[in-house]
């Protein structure tokens, strides 16, 4: 199961909007606090999901019977590329979950 968050336009346009307005918007330490652990935990979960759905649609896609050597190569390229960029979602939201994002000074 894949989420087809593109394919809702709605959806692409309130984060869209959503993000224009976080811009702008100040919060109190406490809550701002709050809120950077909650989406560093969010974050963690999304680089764990979305690596394991790539590497399980890329082991599919290249254990097919019409597979090529092409076709394997492009997806180890992705996987090693994606799985990096996974990497570093996942040690920003660690950081952001222990707090390290908080102005305390």
């Amino acid at each position: 199961m894949s989420l087809n968050i593109i394919d809702n336009p709605a959806l692409v346009y309130t984060i869209l909007i959503l993000g224009g307005i976080a811009n702008f918007v100040t919060f109190p330490d406490g809550i701002a606090s709050i809120i950077k652990k909650v989406f560093g935990a969010a974050w963690m979960a999304t680089a764990l999901y979305a690596t394991f759905s790539l590497f399980t649609e890329g082991f599919k896609k290249m254990s097919a019977p019409n597979a090529t050597a092409q076709t394997s190569i492009q997806w180890w390229i992705i996987l090693i590329i994606f799985s990096i960029v996974m990497v570093g979602f996942f040690i920003h939201g660690y950081y952001s979950l222990r707090g390290e994002y908080d102005n305390d000074k």
